[in-house]
């Protein structure tokens, strides 16, 4: 299958369509040599010395387990439900965008709100997977200070779900300097994550167009040569910079670089300032480059990946593994519910088990993060320290209901023993108090208060036969109230 490619014009959107798995390992080889150039040590030493600011762009927002672009997804989308026509072989996401505005001049803020629907349902939905780009790069702990070049809210759940309730999210409006000069920006102590170009549906209006993605850069380009005091500004003074995903044309690209940067391009060799595992190649032609803007980056202390954005991801986090500083986080993430469920009875059956992971792998299929532990436990255990931190990082608990776990011991009662005894020590309303949200797998309907009796309130989901999709109107109720729950918990 072929591949094909399609900028979008300043930021640089494309597709990479999952392609053919011989010929990518072909280029991929062509290429080994080239990668070694890569200034590897020297980004590494920035890294471990907080010295470098990502830049990420959508190169890198894939959806489901493919390798397509949630922004391509998005402009196909819209261009469907608006009868666009692509003015080429792919849907563009800013000339869509475009394109839907000449016939609904004033409908942005309604564009907004609808492309921030479509990227919250699936398949556009963050999916939670350890191997997604997002999740990696969020397990870089050195990058507390993140710009996004993208408008959804993917990298800020993807760093939330592994700093949980350590992280915020900023989106600049074209022209509101004061939004950035506020913040202390040397004592951030949370994970921050700045929307260059806004967020969908929020109050300010983000870059939707190309024309708004110019202007933005223009405006944030004079408050760097008018506001020198600007707290951002002098934050940014000093930085190096790693762009990630983010692909650019020539000139304009070199204008976004400087402004980003705040700094002048040097003429020289390392020390180098800006890294870039972004793809520079355009066309259907792999190995074409935009060598016009390649060599002027290269010749000005640049250190470029020759290869493709996933790829660099995929790198940059296996070198850091070997790092001796735990520059990876290494922690269990918390997970969105906690899975109790009695595994083997007396006689043997695993029929709780069965139904436990039949449910887990259909929240996981919702790009919810579930903790779903399938090792067997003895009754007489008592409860690990590492399950006991698994549930504290749970935004809910759920426990799975059957005659069967009712009637008969197990550890899923040591567990429902522990989080009750939570519920007792922490009040209503605390952010520590176990959320409960029990589970029927078989259809029986127990008072939960002679398992749980410090609980205040439940969300039931009755799952008659224990697969979600034969209960699908239950289930669906199940994933909006977590969804909830996991946003109000942010």
């Amino acid at each position: 299958m072929g591949r094909w490619y399609k900028y979008l014009s300043y930021v640089g959107i494309y597709t990479i369509p999952a392609g053919n798995v011989v010929r990518r390992f072909i280029n991929l080889t062509s290429m080994a040599k080239e990668r070694v150039e890569f200034d590897w040590q020297t980004l590494l030493k920035r890294i471990r010395n907080t010295e470098i600011i990502p830049v990420i762009g959508p190169e890198v927002h894939t959806i489901n387990s493919s390798q397509k672009l949630l922004y391509d997804s998005l402009a196909e989308t819209l261009a469907k439900d608006e009868s666009i026509s692509p003015n080429s072989d792919k849907h563009n996401f800013l000339k869509v965008n475009l394109e839907y505005l000449k016939a609904n001049p004033d409908d942005k803020k309604v564009l907004s709100n609808k492309l921030k629907k479509l990227a919250a349902v699936p398949p556009n939905r963050f999916t939670f997977n350890l191997e997604h780009p997002l999740i990696k790069l969020a397990r870089i702990k050195n990058f507390n200070f993140i710009i996004s070049i993208t408008y959804d809210n993917s990298l800020h759940n993807a760093v939330r779900w592994v700093r949980k309730g350590t992280s915020r999210s900023i989106a600049y409006n074209t022209g509101e300097h004061e939004t950035l000069h506020n913040i202390d920006y040397e004592s951030i102590e949370n994970t921050t994550i700045l929307n260059i170009f806004g967020k969908f549906g929020l109050s300010n209006k983000p870059a939707l167009t190309e024309s708004d993605v110019l202007e933005a850069i223009t405006t944030f380009n004079q408050a760097s040569l008018t506001s020198p005091n600007n707290r951002f500004i002098q934050f940014l003074k000093d930085r190096k910079f790693l762009f990630i995903g983010c692909n650019y044309k020539n000139w304009l690209s070199r204008f976004f670089i400087r402004t980003i940067s705040n700094k002048k391009f040097q003429v020289g060799d390392p020390p180098k300032d800006l890294f870039f595992g972004s793809d520079f190649s355009r066309g259907n032609d792999e190995s074409d480059f935009e060598s016009d803007l390649l060599s002027f980056l290269k010749d000005h202390q640049s250190s470029i990946y020759p290869g493709k954005s996933l790829d660099f991801v995929d790198m940059l986090y296996q070198e850091l593994e070997k790092e001796e500083d735990q520059i990876i986080e290494k922690e269990d993430f918390p997970s969105i519910a906690f899975l109790s469920f009695m595994g083997s009875d007396k006689d043997g059956n695993e029929v709780d088990r069965k139904k436990a992971r039949m449910l887990a792998e259909s929240l996981r299929d919702k790009g919810l993060p579930v903790w779903f532990d399938e090792k067997e436990r003895e009754v007489g255990n008592e409860i690990s320290e590492q399950i006991k931190v698994a549930i504290r990082k749970s935004t809910v608990f759920m426990p799975l209901f059957s005659k069967t776990a009712c009637e008969q011991d197990g550890y899923h009662k040591k567990e429902w023993k522990w989080v009750d005894s939570q519920m007792d020590a922490y009040p209503v309303g605390s952010p520590e108090r176990p959320r409960l949200f029990p589970i029927t797998v078989d259809g029986s309907v127990p008072r939960v208060e002679d398992y749980f009796p410090s609980v205040d309130e439940v969300f039931w989901t009755n799952l008659k036969d224990g697969d979600p999709n034969s209960d699908a109107e239950e289930f669906k109720k199940l994933i909006k109230q977590l969804i909830t729950a996991q946003d109000g918990n942010a």
